[in-house]
């Protein structure tokens, strides 16, 4: 299950939720995305070299899997060093996806009344429950990427109302 860190300051709370995956989940995205990236190289060369029609199929081939390359490398930094950290404060809260090597852009959003609560999930295992967190706004809604576990999720969300709603 993935890992969340709670850090509060003068006035606010940063939640930071890192992915928690199996090695055998990275293994098999490493074992995609390798002969992918290594096929670049040789596809760059035979465009290059090649002056009949063939390139522009060549030319083809060689945007579809820069496309994959790109598609399965983002799932290889999530996997490996990504993190999602959410940010609350008394009237906005903002959130950032890190994927190790770059950062998402931080995405505000302003409210004046909130209410911290979790989306529950029933996981493969029998008796299992797993939550997000859930923000609705006056003016729209906000769900957590990651799942972790219920009674975590229900603990921090019932702070998070604690703090945002002193009353």
């Amino acid at each position: 299950m993935n890992e969340l860190k709670v850090s509060r300051k003068l006035h606010q709370v940063e939640l930071t939720v890192t992915p928690k995956v199996s090695l055998f989940a990275r293994i098999i995205l490493l074992l995609i995305t390798i002969p992918s990236l290594s096929l670049i190289p040789l596809l760059i060369y035979q465009v290059a070299t090649d002056e009949s029609f063939q390139s522009v199929k060549m030319f083809a081939a060689f945007l579809t899997l820069l496309l994959m390359c790109g598609f399965f490398g983002r799932l290889v930094l999530w996997n490996f060093f990504g993190e999602e950290k959410i940010i609350v404060k008394p009237r906005e809260l903002e959130y950032q996806y890190s994927y190790g090597l770059f950062k998402s852009k931080p995405v505000t959003k302003v409210f004046n009344t909130v209410k911290p609560t979790y989306t529950k999930y029933q996981e493969m295992k029998k008796n299992s429950y797993s939550g997000k967190f859930f923000f609705e706004f006056d003016n729209g809604n906000f769900e957590s990427a990651l799942k972790l576990p219920l009674e975590e999720v229900e603990l921090r969300a019932e702070q998070l109302n604690q703090f945002l709603n002193p009353d």
